[in-house]
């Protein structure tokens, strides 16, 4: 396969599972803090529903986010905690595409692309042509 359509797979590996998923923070948190306990009230943002207008809805709402809340002086801006997951996610994909790319180079290494038996064929049949233009010079 060309190099250049298996870099273009690993990237797409790299940029599913570091930011389609929760891999990145995930590890990040249970780096930081040990365990993953706490870590959905984390990883969630607080809405303040009374920028709704129906009346049936409970006073605020959780979504997927690192934003500030709603009683902060920047609020619904991103968080630090936003970038520095990003920039990790970032570094994720840098060293996952290296680490595969490297892992396939060397099996590749290690696994020949031509059997030893077929080998021995092509230096026999270039060995049998080699003799056969040496005679041919000879006869002339």
């Amino acid at each position: 396969m060309d190099n250049s359509l298996c870099m273009q797979r690993y990237m797409k590996w790299g940029l599913i599972i570091g930011f389609t998923s929760d891999f990145v923070p995930k590890l990040l948190y249970k780096m930081e803090h040990g365990s993953l306990t706490g870590y959905v009230n984390d990883s969630l943002s607080i809405f303040a529903t009374k920028h709704y207008k129906s009346t049936l809805k409970p006073d605020t709402c959780r979504y997927v986010g690192y934003r500030y809340p709603p009683d902060h002086p920047l609020a619904y801006e991103l968080t630090p905690q936003y970038w520095y997951i990003l920039c990790w996610q970032f570094i994720f994909l840098a060293i996952f595409e290296h680490f595969v790319f490297g892992v396939t180079k060397f099996i590749s290494y290690i696994v020949p692309n031509m059997p030893q038996y077929i080998k021995e064929k092509v230096q026999a049949d270039q060995e049998f042509i080699r003799t056969l233009r040496d005679r041919t010079i000879e006869n002339e």
